[in-house]
């Protein structure tokens, strides 16, 4: 057995490596060259093939000495044992000590549900050699490091701990698994939901990383496509004339610092587009300014004898279609607008082309367009006024998840199960940009309003915001404990929502990068959000069968360099369904929300 002396030179040599030149250990003396390390580590390890209870032995001392620890430290210590957990029972495994590595994890296995749920699942079906080269889980864990942020003296606590008691193992796993930020801040500032924890692909600061510079502002004004509206308009009689001129002078004098319009290459305007422009500014100028002291009204849309084939819903902007997707293939297609108490209700159209289901809906901006995403590796899109299919678009080498327009309409996106999202134009049938760089299926997509960034989430736990122009991803807004379930970002571009496996509703600072709230209320999976058009209320839903209105001011959060607030008190005001599960929430042009659930029999 290697002596004191050897262990603290290790020791010494790690803070060293780690340019912790502040820290002190007693009586520590000069480090020893990587050879020593290297035989002395694999000394060790070969005591510990021979006995796999080591590992249990040395985890249990490590759970209990945090646990004894002061409430100062012991939530940043805490975040050691969650990865050490994972590597000790996947060496286990590897090992061929199924049963030691069985009873480790079934003893252990308890203390990480609450915040690692969906590993926890994923875990427990790894029992042979062969999985650890197979699964994506055990793939993504050995091959990128885990990171973990703390304050630099819970860091030399740590350190000390596991040189006193010699446990070589676990210091194994730290260095060849593990990433320890040690940050100056002091010992309890770092909130549990601070970015820098978790498993983020590459060893990087994640702090740093979203320090890229983001333009968020809104696109610069077509001010010649604006002249054309003001000639339209004072050509044409509309009843609101004056007021629709008004409104274009609105929105030219408003408009903030953005990106330029040529970034974006669109089709030339056309006289259609005049006209969709003019209903917009009516939308625009009988727009309700919401608040949390004037709520919005709600629709909701309650779907029947479903058979439990319905997979997606999705309502245009402007009210007039409903969408929904089936396991059958199927998309069924309603113009609720030509429902008139008169008139009986229309049967809906069925949308025939994907031989696989339909997981992903989403309307172009004046509703004369439908896409749809299918298990297929498809995209379709669909013509609303004469109810057929226009183009399929391919590319995709897994089923695709979710689909969305931009703004313009004129691009689309797409998230897939190969872990990519991909940028597609309705002029090419194959994708202009790959955004790579999730380590799991890539499961919704959002554009940003000004339509230079695409916003995806996956089942990594991760959100995250790319440049569409260079490919890049420019912000990662991590630690979601689970899959990400919904997202959605403010149309003033500021602010991103996105929900996770404990049903809490995050909000999010994009341009810089932090946790701005972290809102709890629902009982069961968030399934959809979307922000009102003045970005100051946020509607979620869930399938605990409610919607809940949520206050997305800035001005009413805590600094983003306080703690996180953990709160349900921005929660304005909830509505209960009877028995309808919601699928989905969103503000029309004139903040009108309208929600579409289905009930469960």
């Amino acid at each position: 057995m290697a002596d004191q002396t050897t262990s603290d030179r290790i020791v010494a040599n790690y803070l060293a490596k780690r340019g912790e030149r502040e820290a002190r250990l007693k009586d520590a003396p000069e480090p020893v060259d990587d050879d020593s390390i290297a035989n002395f580590v694999l000394f060790y390890n070969e005591e510990e093939a021979n006995n796999p209870k080591a590992y249990e032995q040395s985890y249990a001392r490590l759970v209990k000495w945090v646990d004894d620890s002061i409430d100062t430290y012991k939530l940043e210590l805490k975040r050691i044992l969650f990865p050490i957990f994972v590597h000790a029972y996947l060496d286990l495994v590897q090992k061929g000590s199924q049963e030691a590595a069985s009873q480790f994890f079934e003893q252990y296995k308890g203390d990480h549900l609450e915040s690692h749920a969906n590993e926890i699942f994923c875990l427990s079906a790894i029992n042979d050699p062969i999985h650890l080269q197979e699964d994506e889980l055990c793939v993504n864990y050995r091959q990128n490091k885990y990171g973990i942020k703390m304050c630099k003296y819970s860091f030399e606590l740590l350190l000390s701990f596991l040189q006193d008691n010699k446990f070589m193992m676990i210091l194994r796993l730290m260095n060849q698994y593990i990433t320890i930020h040690a940050t100056n801040d002091k010992p309890g500032q770092l909130q549990e939901s601070d970015s820098g924890t978790g498993l983020i692909g590459t060893d990087i600061s994640l702090t740093a990383f979203n320090q890229q510079q983001v333009q968020l502002g809104p696109i610069q004004p077509d001010v010649a496509f604006y002249g054309d509206i003001e000639r339209a308009l004072g050509v044409q009689i509309h009843s609101d004339g004056p007021e629709l001129l008004e409104q274009v002078q609105k929105v030219i004098a408003s408009q903030e610092p953005g990106p330029a319009l040529e970034d974006v290459p669109l089709p030339p305007k056309k006289l259609i587009d005049i006209q969709a422009e003019i209903e917009y500014l009516r939308d625009l100028r009988l727009r309700v300014n919401l608040s949390s002291n004037n709520l919005p009204s709600i629709v909701c849309y309650t779907f029947h004898n479903t058979e439990n084939q319905l997979n997606c819903l999705k309502a245009s902007k402007n009210a007039e279609y409903l969408a929904a997707g089936l396991s059958d293939s199927f998309i069924k297609l309603w113009n609720v607008v030509a429902n008139r108490p008169e008139i009986p209700a229309p049967a809906p159209t069925n949308l025939i082309g994907h031989s696989g289901p339909i997981y992903g809906l989403d309307f172009s901006s004046d509703g004369k367009y439908l896409l749809s995403a299918s298990e297929d590796k498809s995209v379709r899109l669909w013509s609303t006024e004469t109810k057929s299919a226009l183009v399929s678009y391919k590319g995709h080498n897994y089923p695709i998840f979710d689909v969305a327009f931009a703004n313009q309409g004129f691009y689309f996106a797409t998230a897939s199960a190969d872990k990519t999202a991909r940028l597609w134009s309705l002029d090419h049938i194959f994708p202009l940009r790959l955004f790579v760089g999730h380590l799991s299926d890539v499961d919704y997509v959002k554009f940003h309003p000004n339509c230079n960034y695409v916003a995806t989430a996956s089942s990594d736990q991760t959100c995250r915001l790319w440049d569409i122009q260079k490919g890049n991803c420019v912000r990662i807004f991590p630690k979601h404990n689970g899959p990400v379930t919904a997202i959605s970002i403010s149309p003033d571009g500021k602010l991103l929502a996105s929900a996770g496996g404990d049903n809490a509703v995050r909000l999010w600072d994009i341009n810089s990068g932090q946790l701005i709230k972290k809102m709890f209320g629902h009982e069961s999976t968030v399934t959809s959000l979307d922000f009102s058009q003045n970005s100051t209320l946020l509607a979620s839903s869930s399938d605990d069968d409610t919607v809940k209105i949520w206050d997305a001011k800035k001005s009413d959060t805590l600094p983003l360099s306080s703690s996180v607030a953990d709160t349900a008190e921005e929660c304005i005001r909830s509505f209960t369904t009877k028995r309808t599960p919601i699928y989905n929430v969103g503000f029309t042009s004139r903040n009108v929300l309208v929600a579409l659930g289905v009930f469960a029999k």
